[in-house]
C-alpha cells in the first residue's frame, strides 16, 4: 500500500473485525428430565437473586413467585421486592399500569381504579393474570426491576416489568420457580401491555450492537440460549430459514408430514415452535393418520402389537427406542426436517429408573405445536429483525441425545444460509486483515532499523 493508505487500511481492518465478531451472549439452559421442561436462570434485582424460570417461547410475560405467595411451593425461592433497592412495585394508579386495563382480561373488574386493573391480594397494586393451555394460571401484581442472565463476565441485563405471583392454580412444575416468556410479539395485555425481557434488552442495548435475534439448542439434560446476535457456534453446516407468519407466536408454514416418503396430511398447516410445550401436538386428523401408518407398517415393533399401545402413551418403553423405529419428516418451505426416534421419544424417570414415552399426541386444534420432542434435535434461530425462523443441526455444545437431519426440498423457496456465508466471509476477512497488519508492522519495523 502507499504510505497514506496504511492508516485507512488499519481502520478498515479493525471495523471489519468488530463487525465479524459476534456480540451474542451465551447462557446455559437446564432440562428437568422428569418434566421435559427447560429452565433459564435469571438474576433478579439489585442483589441478583437467582431463580430458575421455565423458558417459554409460547408466552410473553416473565412471572416469578413473590414472598407473599401462600400457594407457592415451599421448595422454591420467592422474590421480596423490599430487599431490592432497584425494585419498583407498580401501583394501580401508576402511569406504568395500563390506562385501559380494566377490560375483559381483568380478573377483578370490581376492584378497578381509574379504569385500571388492580390486584386482589394487594388492591393498591397493578394486577396481572395469565392462564396457559394446560389449565395452569397465575395472578398477582406487576413489578419493575433489573433482570440479568449469564455470569458477571458474560451477561445480558435489562430493566423490565414482570409479574410477582401471589396466587397459583393448576399443575406447576416444582423444578422451576416461575416462567419467562419470549414469544414473537411480547407487547401483549395481561391486561396491562408489557414488553418482554428480551424486547427490553434489545431496546436498551441497541446502541451497543444488540440485535433482535436469539438462538436456542436443546439437549436432553441441558442446552444453550444465545441472545443479541447470530451465533454460528451453535450449528454445524447450513441454517435453513423460513418466514414467520403474522401473529404473536413463532408460527411457520408446514406443507406436509411424511413417513417413508408417504404423506400423512391432506393439506398444509400452520406450525408453532414452542419451547414451553414438552410434547409435539398434532391435530386429531393428522395424528390419526400417523397412528394408522405406525400400526399398518410397524406393528412388529415393541409395544405396538396391541390396539392400546405406546402411541396412546398408555404404555412406555423400558429401553431407548432402537433404529428400527422410523424417522418422521416435517416439510417446511424450502427444506424438511427428519426427526429420529431418539428425539420424538421423551425420556422420563420414576423411582430412579428411566422410561421412554412417545412424545407426540393429538389435540382438538387446527395447527401443530412443535414442542421439545421436535426441537431437541435442532438449533433454532429466532431472527426477529428479518421475521424469519432458522433451523440447523446442533453442535456438541448443545448436549444432544439425537440430532435431526435437515435437507432442502422442492416446496417453495430454498432459504439462504446467511449464517454460514457470513461466518466464512468474516473468517477470510479477519485472516487477510491479520496477515496484512503483520506485513505492515514488519515493513514499518524494518524501515526503522539502522543501516550498516
Amino acid at each position: 500500500f502507499p504510505f497514506n493508505m496504511k492508516p485507512i487500511f488499519l481502520v478498515f481492518s479493525l471495523l471489519l473485525v468488530e463487525y465479524c465478531l459476534t456480540k451474542a451472549v451465551q447462557v446455559p439452559l437446564e432440562n428437568a428430565i422428569d418434566s421435559g421442561m427447560y429452565t433459564l436462570t435469571m438474576h433478579i434485582g439489585s442483589q441478583g437473586e437467582a431463580m430458575k424460570l421455565h423458558f417459554d417461547t409460547g408466552s410473553g410475560l416473565t412471572i416469578l413467585p413473590g414472598n407473599k405467595c401462600s400457594k407457592c411451593s415451599s421448595r422454591i425461592n420467592k422474590f421480596n421486592p423490599a430487599k431490592s433497592s432497584t425494585a419498583n412495585e407498580i401501583g394501580c394508579t401508576s402511569d406504568l399500569c395500563g390506562s385501559k386495563s380494566c377490560n375483559s382480561q381483568c380478573r377483578y373488574k370490581s376492584l378497578c381504579q381509574r379504569n385500571k386493573c388492580c390486584d386482589a391480594t394487594t388492591p393498591n397494586m397493578c394486577g396481572f393474570y395469565v392462564a396457559y393451555l394446560d389449565g395452569a394460571s397465575a395472578e398477582g401484581h406487576l413489578v419493575r426491576d433489573t433482570i440479568r442472565i449469564g455470569s458477571s463476565s458474560n451477561s445480558a441485563t435489562a430493566e423490565t416489568t414482570f409479574g410477582l405471583i401471589s396466587v397459583l392454580s393448576g399443575n406447576w412444575d416444582e423444578d422451576s420457580e416461575g416462567l419467562t416468556g419470549w414469544y414473537y410479539y411480547g407487547n401483549d395485555g395481561f391486561p396491562t401491555k408489557t414488553p418482554m425481557w428480551f424486547d427490553e434488552y434489545v431496546s436498551q442495548h441497541k446502541s451497543e450492537g444488540a440485535k433482535d435475534i436469539f438462538t436456542t439448542c436443546f439437549g436432553r439434560t441441558k442446552g444453550v440460549l444465545s441472545v443479541g446476535d447470530l451465533d454460528a457456534s451453535l450449528s454445524t453446516g447450513a441454517v435453513h430459514y423460513t418466514d414467520i407468519q403474522s401473529g404473536s407466536f413463532y408460527t411457520v408454514h408446514l406443507n406436509d408430514i411424511r413417513m417413508d416418503g408417504n404423506s400423512l396430511t391432506s393439506k398444509a398447516y400452520s406450525a408453532v415452535f414452542d419451547s414451553g410445550t414438552t410434547l409435539t401436538i398434532l391435530p386429531q386428523k393428522v395424528f390419526s393418520s400417523l397412528r394408522r401408518y405406525f400400526m399398518t407398517y410397524y406393528s412388529h415393533l415393541p409395544s405396538l402389537s396391541s390396539q392400546t399401545n405406546v402411541l396412546d402413551r398408555s404404555v412406555v418403553l423400558t429401553s431407548p427406542p432402537s433404529s428400527d423405529w422410523p424417522t418422521i419428516e416435517y416439510y417446511f418451505d424450502g427444506f424438511y426436517v427428519s426427526v429420529p426416534p431418539s428425539v420424538y421419544f421423551l425420556e422420563v424417570k420414576s423411582k430412579g429408573k428411566s422410561y421412554w414415552m412417545f412424545g407426540i399426541r393429538s389435540m382438538d386444534i387446527s395447527y401443530l405445536l412443535l414442542g421439545d420432542t421436535f426441537m431437541a434435535g435442532l438449533t433454532v434461530v429466532h431472527d426477529r429483525e428479518k421475521g424469519v425462523l432458522g433451523v440447523g443441526v446442533p453442535t456438541e455444545k448443545c448436549s444432544y441425545t439425537g440430532r435431526s437431519a435437515i435437507n432442502e426440498s422442492s416446496y417453495h423457496r430454498s432459504a439462504t444460509s446467511w449464517t454460514t456465508v457470513v461466518s466464512i466471509v468474516c473468517i477470510v476477512i479477519i485472516v487477510i486483515g491479520f496477515l496484512g497488519l503483520i506485513g505492515w508492522f514488519m515493513r514499518s519495523h524494518k524501515s526503522t532499523l539502522p543501516r550498516h
